[in-house]
C-alpha cells in the first residue's frame, strides 16, 4: 500500500546515476525521522525526472517534500530508505529556515566507527563487515573547526580530478570526509587547489555511503 511523508530535504547529493536525497520527517508523530527516498534501480539513485517537483523545479536543501512512497527499501544498514512511487510525486510545500533546523540536530557520541581512514582522509570509512545489521546511516550535526582542502587526491594513480573535502571536528575528533554536496563541490573545485576556511556553516548532513571496495565511506551530503 503506498504511503505519504512531508521532509525537509536535508541532503542533495551526487551519486552515481543520479543523486541521493534525504531529509527527516516534517510534522506529525513522525518529526524528525530520517528518510530517503531511492528507486528500484541498481544504484537505488534519485534521477532528475523523478526529484522534480509539481512547480517544475528540482528538489532543492530546506524544501518542504511531499514525497509518496511504495514500501521499505530494506538496505543491509542504511535503515531511512524507502523507495519512491512510481511514476514520482513530489510535492514541494515552500521551506524551513535556517533557525527551524535547530530542533532537528542529531547528537551521537561518534560519526560511526572510527579508526579506520583512507588515503587522503582522516576516520573516513568503515568496514564492511561491521555492517551487517540496520543501524543509522544520517545525521544532521554542528560540525566545528572547519576547513576545506582541494586537491587531485587520486594524482598518484594519474587521475588529476579535484576533490572537496572538508576536515572538522565533532565531539573532540577530527574528521576528514569528502564533500557530495553538489553545490559546494562545484564552488570549491571552481577555487582551484588550496586550502580555504569557510564562513556561515551551520551544519553538515554526514551520510555512511554504500559499500565499496569493502568499506562504507562516510560523506557529507549537504552542506548548510
Amino acid at each position: 500500500m503506498p504511503y505519504q511523508a512531508q521532509i525537509v530535504c536535508l541532503a542533495n547529493s551526487r551519486k552515481p546515476q543520479g543523486k541521493c536525497i534525504a531529509g527527516k520527517i516534517w510534522g506529525g508523530d513522525h518529526h524528525g525521522i530520517w528518510v530517503r527516498p531511492v528507486s528500484n534501480r541498481p544504484q537505488d539513485s534519485i534521477s532528475d525526472p523523478e526529484r522534480t517537483c509539481q512547480t517544475g523545479q528540482f528538489a532543492q536543501l530546506r524544501d518542504l517534500l511531499s514525497i509518496s512512497f511504495s514500501n521499505a527499501h530494506g538496505h543491509v544498514f542504511q535503515q531511512e530508505n524507502h523507495v519512491i512511487q512510481n511514476p514520482p510525486v513530489w510535492v514541494q510545500n515552500g521551506q524551513a529556515s535556517i533557525a527551524d533546523l535547530a530542533g532537528l540536530v542529531d547528537t551521537p557520541l561518534a560519526l560511526w566507527e572510527n579508526n579506520y581512514h583512507s588515503y587522503s582522509g582522516c576516520n573516513d570509512k568503515v568496514p564492511a563487515e561491521i555492517l551487517l545489521h540496520p543501524r543509522p546511516s544520517l545525521y544532521l550535526i554542528r560540525p566545528q573547526n572547519i576547513r576545506v582542502r582541494v586537491s587531485a587526491e587520486g594524482a598518484y594513480r594519474g587521475d588529476r580530478t579535484l576533490k572537496a573535502r572538508a576536515t572538522f571536528s565533532y565531539n573532540r575528533v577530527n574528521y576528514s570526509l569528502i564533500i557530495t554536496d553538489c553545490d559546494v563541490e562545484n564552488y570549491y573545485q571552481r577555487q582551484g587547489a588550496g586550502e580555504y576556511v569557510p564562513e556561515g556553516i551551520s551544519y553538515f548532513t554526514v551520510s555512511l555511503g554504500d559499500v565499496s571496495n569493502g568499506f562504507a565511506y562516510k560523506l557529507i551530503a549537504a552542506v548548510i
